[in-house]
C-alpha cells in the first residue's frame, strides 16, 4: 500500500465480521455547537496533512484520535479518491464500521472510487463491510456497486452481482435501484431484451420513467427488435409509470424514426389537450418531423403555437425554422429570425449562420448571403469552405462579374480551394453565358491545383 505501514487494529481481519448494535453503527449526533467546530477543525487539519504528508499519515491522524467522527472519517475517504485508493479506503471504511463512525456516506464514498478506478474486487470487498454493518441495502450503495463491476469486468459479472444481491435480501428501495441500474447498463450495451427480460422479472420494482424512455429510445434506433419498444411501453403502462415530457419527447422521436406518422400526430395532440406541457425540445422533434416529411405550412404552424403558448425557442428551434423558410423561398423571412437570436439571450451561432445563408443561396440572394459572411468574418465566426464556393458559383450564374471577383480574392486569403468538380461546373457556366472572363485565369490555376474527385 505504498509504504504505508498500518496498525495491528487496522488491518482487516476475519474477527472484524461480528454484527454491532445498531446504535453502535449510527454516526454520533451532537447538539454541542464546540463539538461540530472541532470536527470541521480536524477536517481542515486532515486536508492540510493529506496535502503535506500523504494519505498514510491522514490515516494515522485519524485514526490515532479517539475523538474522531463519521465526518472525518468521511473526509478522510473522499481524500483516497483523488488518488484512487479503493483498497485503502475499503479497510478505512471497515475500521469506520467497526469503531461505530460510519454511515452510508462512508461506504458510497469508498464504493464511488471502486467505480472511478475501476476496481470490482475492492467494490466486493466494500460491499461484503456494508451488508456485516447493515449498509448492503443502501440504494446509491447498490447502484455504485453495479456500476464499479461493469466498469471493470462487464456486463455479465454485473448480473451476476445482482442475482447475488437479490438472494441475499435488498429492500424495495435497493432492489429498484439494483433492477434499475442493470436495465441501463444492458441497454448501454444494446442487451435490449435481457433489459426488457430483468423489468419483466421483477415486477415489484418502482423504476423511473428515464428507464422506460431510454430503453424506448434505443429499441427504435434498433429497428425495435422483436416488438421491444412496444413491450416497453405495455410495462410502463402496467406499472402506472407516469408519462412525464421526458417520457413523451422520446416517444414522440421514436415513432417518428420509425415513419409512424399518425402516432407522432397523436401523442402531440394528447400533449397539446392534456399535457404534459411542451418543452422547447417537443416543439423541435415536430417541426423537424414536418420539415423532413416536406410539410412547410405545418412546420410554421407549430412555430406559431410554440410562441402563443409563450414557449421561449432555443438555437435548435431557431436553426429549424430558418431551414423551413428558406426551403419555403422566404429567404428575408430566415434573416429575420437570425436577427431575433442575434438579439436574444442565445445569440446566433455558427449552424444559425450557416442555415440563412443557405437560405439566402437556394433562393438565388446572392448578396444577402455576401453580407452575412462579411458580418461572420467580422465577427471571427467560421465559415465553411463550401459556402463560398457556392456563393461564387451563385454570382458567376447572375454574371455579376465585380462580385464574383471580390469573392475570388477573399478565397485565395482564406487559402480555399473548391472542389474540383465546382471548378469545373463554374468553367462551363462561363463558357455557356459567355464574358465574365476575368474568373477564367484563377479557375484554370484552381483545376490545376486540385485532384480528380474520388
Amino acid at each position: 500500500m505504498e509504504g504505508m505501514e498500518m496498525s495491528a487494529a487496522f488491518v482487516p481481519s476475519s474477527g472484524w465480521f461480528r454484527r454491532p448494535r445498531a446504535s453502535v453503527v449510527r454516526c454520533s449526533a451532537s447538539s454541542s455547537e464546540d463539538t461540530a467546530a472541532r470536527w470541521k477543525r480536524f477536517n481542515s487539519d486532515l486536508r492540510k496533512t493529506f496535502r503535506t504528508q500523504g494519505y498514510a499519515a491522514t490515516v494515522e491522524t485519524v485514526l490515532g484520535n479517539d475523538e474522531s467522527s463519521c465526518e472525518n472519517f468521511n473526509q478522510v475517504v473522499t481524500l483516497m479518491g483523488r488518488k484512487q485508493l479503493s483498497e485503502q479506503a475499503h479497510s478505512l471504511a471497515e475500521e469506520a464500521a467497526r469503531r461505530g463512525k460510519a454511515d452510508q456516506l462512508t461506504f458510497q464514498l469508498a464504493m464511488r472510487i471502486c467505480q472511478e478506478r475501476p476496481d470490482a474486487q475492492s467494490a466486493r470487498a466494500i460491499m461484503a463491510v456494508a451488508q456485516s454493518f447493515e449498509f448492503g441495502e443502501d440504494p446509491k450503495l447498490v447502484k455504485a456497486f453495479l456500476n464499479a463491476v461493469f466498469e471493470d469486468e462487464g456486463i455479465q459479472s454485473a448480473h451476476e452481482e445482482l442475482d447475488s444481491l437479490v438472494q441475499r435480501g435488498l429492500g424495495k428501495s435497493g432492489l429498484s435501484y439494483a433492477v434499475g441500474t442493470m436495465a441501463l447498463l444492458f441497454s448501454a450495451t444494446d442487451h435490449l431484451k435481457e433489459a426488457v427480460n430483468l423489468i419483466e422479472k421483477f415486477p415489484e420494482a418502482d423504476l423511473p420513467a428515464h428507464v422506460f424512455n431510454t430503453l424506448i429510445a434505443k429499441a427504435s434506433r434498433a429497428s425495435d427488435l422483436e416488438g421491444l419498444m412496444e413491450t416497453t411501453l405495455q410495462l410502463m403502462r402496467s406499472r402506472n409509470v407516469k408519462s412525464d415530457v421526458a417520457s413523451y419527447n422520446t416517444l414522440l422521436n421514436s415513432f417518428h424514426l420509425r415513419k409512424n406518422y399518425e402516432k407522432v400526430e397523436q401523442l402531440w395532440d394528447q400533449m397539446i389537450q392534456h399535457g404534459p406541457e411542451p418543452t422547447p425540445a417537443s416543439y423541435n422533434i415536430m417541426i423537424n418531423h414536418y420539415l423532413e416529411r416536406g410539410l412547410l405550412v405545418e412546420s410554421r404552424l407549430v412555430f406559431t403555437e410554440m410562441q402563443d403558448r409563450g414557449v421561449i425557442p432555443d438555437r435548435y428551434t431557431f436553426t429549424a425554422m430558418i431551414k423551413a423558410f428558406g426551403r419555403d423561398n422566404e429567404p428575408e423571412r430566415a434573416v429575420e429570425l437570425l436577427r431575433a437570436m442575434s438579439g436574444s439571450r442565445l445569440g446566433a451561432d455558427p449552424v444559425a449562420y450557416q442555415a440563412t445563408i443557405h437560405a439566402c443561396l437556394s433562393c438565388g440572394r446572392a448578396s444577402a448571403a455576401h453580407d452575412i459572411m462579411r458580418e461572420m468574418l467580422e465577427n471571427d465566426i467560421p465559415i465553411r469552405s463550401m459556402m463560398w464556393t457556392w456563393l461564387l458559383e451563385v454570382y458567376i450564374a447572375k454574371s455579376d462579374e465585380l462580385r464574383a471577383v471580390e469573392v475570388m480574392k477573399k478565397m485565395g486569403e482564406l487559402c480555399i480551394l473548391p472542389k474540383r468538380s465546382n471548378v469545373l461546373h463554374m468553367k462551363r457556366e462561363i463558357s455557356h453565358l459567355g464574358g465574365l472572363q476575368s474568373l477564367s485565369r484563377t479557375l484554370d490555376q484552381w483545376e490545376k491545383d486540385t485532384r480528380p474527385d474520388e
